[in-house]
């Protein structure tokens, strides 16, 4: 009866979620975002979005329901040939022709010179599922629902309320806020030490 309680009231927190869309850049600090399933940081990520040649630091985050869109910005170096235009490299690399004067520092007008190195805009977009994200992150996630104790939660990970607390900077351990995601680690030291002890 508990179990279909925390089924209906998480359904009613996904309704409230259908359609989580935010395109900006990520938090300088945390990198964090929301989604149908809670919060997430892409430091959780780091490893995998690095075998993949993505630096989260450098990417815009774009939610829609559970697809995670990462917009990445690169800046490559480029030596001019000889009597190439500003148009003819706008055209060329399909860039934002204002963007690409901004970031060179060049007038509408101005000629390029051979030899002349400048900055060539490189847009790419990276499309993920959170469960995706999830599978190849060392860390688990929960979603505090209203009535759940740390203890509960704990028991469900095979882990400590202390570990949790001390992972998710918890003050008060009796205290947890409802609707938070807490982070836990896939392989806790409690869950090695009971392998050991079996």
């Amino acid at each position: 009866m508990e179990k279909e309680k925390k089924k209906k009231l998480l359904a009613q927190l996904m309704s409230f979620m259908m359609m989580i869309s935010l395109e900006s850049c990520s938090s300088q600090e945390t990198y964090s975002f929301e989604t149908q399933k809670g919060e997430r940081n892409l430091k959780d990520y780091e490893d995998y979005l690095d075998n993949q040649g993505i630096n989260y630091k450098n990417c815009k985050i774009e939610v829609i329901n559970n697809i995670i869109i990462l917009k990445e910005t690169k800046y490559i170096k480029y030596t001019v040939s000889k009597n190439e235009t500003i148009n003819e490299i706008v055209n060329k690399y399909e860039m934002d022709k204002k963007e690409f004067l901004k970031i060179n520092n060049l007038s509408e007008n101005e000629q390029l010179k051979k030899g002349q190195n400048i900055k060539i805009i490189y847009k790419t977009e990276y499309i993920f599922t959170i469960e995706e994200l999830d599978q190849q992150s060392n860390w688990q996630y929960h979603l505090i629902l209203p009535g759940e104790t740390l203890s509960e939660i704990a028991e469900l990970y095979d882990t400590t309320p202390e570990e949790i607390q001390k992972e998710n900077n918890i003050k008060d351990i009796n205290t947890i806020e409802q609707y938070k995601t807490l982070r836990i680690k896939k392989e806790t030291n409690y869950t090695k030490n009971k392998k050991k002890v079996n």
